[in-house]
């Protein structure tokens, strides 16, 4: 072969390669854009599928404050009691003092303005919070007898999940624990649909708005709050106010 069909033969070789490399560099671009698109779709759809759900807020049709508590009873002295169904604390706080509130309510003596808040919900324990304070409505809603409310109350603590365990309750296993109590099918129909959970919601914003509230359980005698260091003589205080107003 001469020399001029040797660097013909080179110039061809060559040509071919940059060829080659062009053909290796758009290919890689056009994989690193489609990984790119194909990424950024993947986060905006975790981002959709992630949103905060958009909760239509109803009313109870039981007796409420105001400020979203549910009343309980119709005694003078007026005891304010915010908790978290998920709330471990507030599992003892309910062990400590659920039957002397409940002797309270039942007597005549105080009427317990029950805030229900959400701040313990998660996707672990599927929304536990929310779950079981809309059963808790629904059983004072369609009992009508505070006594039997704060019975099924006190069940729903009584087989509270350990928080952050995964473990949680069904909405099937809620309905059953109002099996000892006769409250019909509309009660069943609501703790399946979460009626209120939108209005549970709404009011553990509120509550937390006002800064008056940081945790659970917070109460609240005739309008004073009992600070935490209190909380143990919690009955006595309860007890002074109701001697107090006779």
């Amino acid at each position: 072969m001469g020399n001029n069909s040797r660097r013909e033969a080179a110039a061809a070789l060559k040509k071919q390669q940059a060829a080659e490399d062009r053909r290796k560099k758009i290919l890689f671009g056009t994989v690193a854009g489609i990984a790119v698109l194909l990424i950024g779709g993947l986060i905006a759809l975790g981002i959709y599928l992630n949103r905060p759900e958009e909760l239509k807020v109803v009313q109870p049709e039981a007796s409420t404050t105001d400020d979203y508590g549910l009343v309980v009873g119709d005694g003078s002295t007026q005891v304010d009691l915010y908790v978290d169904y998920q709330c471990p604390v507030c599992k003892s706080f309910e062990d400590a003092n659920g039957d002397k509130i409940e002797t309270w309510v039942d007597d005549g003596d105080i009427t317990l303005n029950l805030h229900i808040l959400n701040f313990l919900d998660t996707k672990l324990n599927k929304e536990f919070s929310s779950r079981a304070g809309n059963a808790a409505i629904y059983a004072l809603q369609e009992s009508g007898d505070p006594v039997e409310f704060l019975d099924y109350s006190k069940k729903i603590f009584d087989n509270q999940p350990p928080e952050g365990s995964g473990e949680t309750l069904t909405n099937d296993q809620l309905v059953a624990l109002g099996k000892d109590f006769e409250f019909g099918s509309a009660f069943e129909d609501g703790v399946r649909d979460e009626t209120y959970a939108g209005w549970i919601a709404e009011g553990t914003d509120t509550t937390f708005d006002k800064g008056d509230v940081t945790g659970t359980p917070t109460v609240f005698i005739d309008g004073t709050k009992v600070q935490r260091e209190q909380m143990n003589d919690f009955q006595t205080l309860v007890q002074k106010a109701i001697d107090g107003s006779e």
